[in-house]
């Protein structure tokens, strides 16, 4: 991914989601259907220079943390 992907934050999530990734503590992510999740996580992934993995079997992604 190349280009910033759209995502407005709401609050501090993202500095909150960096301090864990430096730390390396897991984050989960719960909300409603729609609410952003995965667009939060596909913006993370861009700002942190990773690989976004995503399983198309699973209803869910994965932030690399290699």
């Amino acid at each position: 991914m190349t280009s910033e992907p759209l995502y407005h934050p709401q609050g501090d999530e993202l500095a909150l989601y960096e301090a864990a990734y430096a730390a390396r503590l897991p984050v989960m992510v719960k909300g409603p259907t729609g609410c952003g999740k995965s667009r939060f996580v596909e913006h993370m992934a861009w700002r942190l220079g990773k690989p976004l993995i995503t399983d198309p079997n699973v209803a869910a992604t994965a932030l690399s943390a290699k």
